[in-house]
């Protein structure tokens, strides 16, 4: 009985789990040289494609670039 009620407590354990993670994206702009990070809670990967969503360059009057990394 105890085997069972430890085998429960352990798969109940594993199902309360998640693999979000707080991960961070930093952004740097390099006509500014000004940077701004966000904290991401989600699975790597997501967060990944979210950080890089941010990335982008502008051509208006000024060719500023914006970087996004996870750190």
């Amino acid at each position: 009985m105890k085997k069972v009620f430890f085998i429960g407590m352990l798969f109940g354990g594993l199902a309360l789990t998640s693999c979000k993670k707080d991960y961070t994206c930093e952004c740097t702009e390099t006509s500014g040289g000004s940077s701004t990070s966000v904290t991401i809670n989600d699975t790597k990967s997501n967060a990944e494609e979210e950080c890089d969503s941010g990335s982008s360059t502008t051509t208006s009057g000024v060719n500023a670039t914006s970087t996004c990394i996870i750190l």
